[in-house]
């Protein structure tokens, strides 16, 4: 199975006006593309089917890391 590099990231919130921390991990692709900014440091390996569909690159809302490329 192809493993990828996923991150945890933090985007900017307008009604906040603050930068969250995302529910999802992404690629550096997929968190450049959104506008995010990837924190380095969490960078877990995952299997490329672990990544949602609705936004390539991105894992679903609530991925546990600790089940990952398993």
């Amino acid at each position: 199975m192809e493993k990828v590099q996923a991150f945890q990231f933090t985007k900017y919130d307008i009604k906040s006006d603050t930068k969250l921390l995302s529910r999802r991990y992404g690629t550096i692709e997929a968190i450049n593309k959104i506008g995010g900014e990837a924190i380095l440091e969490s960078a877990i390996e995952i299997n490329a089917s672990d990544l949602a569909s609705d936004f390539y690159g991105l894992t679903k809302i609530g991925f546990e890391p600790s089940n990952a490329a398993k």
